[in-house]
């Protein structure tokens, strides 16, 4: 009879222990843990251009009779290139600019072997030529860019101005008749202040 009561108590007590472990137990599988979010601003200020190109005057040929032999025109205007800079003085530094020409392309699909002569051209502010410049010719015989100009002054407005007689456009003898055009990039390039 002993054996029957500890058989009892220790089924009783095993009993008793499992309810209690599956009362208080942690599930045997991984429950979903609920994502935290944050959220966190992020900033970039865009201010006004500060150096830029302000306006391009392209120079404009007339129209010319085809010609036996070749011909060096000249445009009916001038290259004028406006330049601003509203940097404060102290941040003011030197700037360069190129020059870049599309061959003469009619549309035909035929086109002018490029040959554009540019001579040194001007730099003035809004009232007076100036002279901390470097001024430089281009002979533009294929696409690739061409330095004009490496300004060191440090003024406000700035107009650079190749005269139209200082412009010449070679036309090859025989061209065939019809109305070319190309296209001309102006690149304007900061240098970077040395610290």
């Amino acid at each position: 009879m002993r054996i029957k009561k500890n058989s009892f108590l220790i089924f009783g007590s095993l009993l008793m222990i499992t309810a209690l472990l599956n009362v208080f137990s942690v599930p045997g599988y991984a429950e979903a843990v609920k994502g935290q979010e944050t959220s966190t601003p992020i900033q970039i200020q865009l201010n006004e251009r500060t150096l830029f190109i302000s306006k391009v005057v392209a120079p404009q040929f007339g129209k010319y009779a085809v010609k036996g032999s070749g011909q060096v025109v000249t445009p009916l205007n001038d290259l004028t290139i406006a330049v601003t800079d509203t940097r404060p003085i102290d941040e003011k530094n030197s700037w360069s600019l190129y020059y870049n020409l599309t061959n003469f392309t009619s549309h035909q699909n035929k086109s002018i072997k490029q040959e554009v002569l540019i001579s040194k051209g001007k730099l003035a502010d809004e009232n007076t030529d100036l002279k901390s410049y470097q001024s430089y010719p281009a002979e533009i015989t294929s696409t690739t860019n061409h330095m004009l100009l490496k300004n060191d002054e440090k003024k406000d407005k700035y107009v650079y101005t190749i005269d139209k007689k200082d412009i010449k456009l070679y036309i090859p003898a025989n061209q065939t008749p019809g109305t070319y055009q190309a296209v001309q990039t102006v690149y304007l390039a900061n240098t970077p202040q040395s610290k």
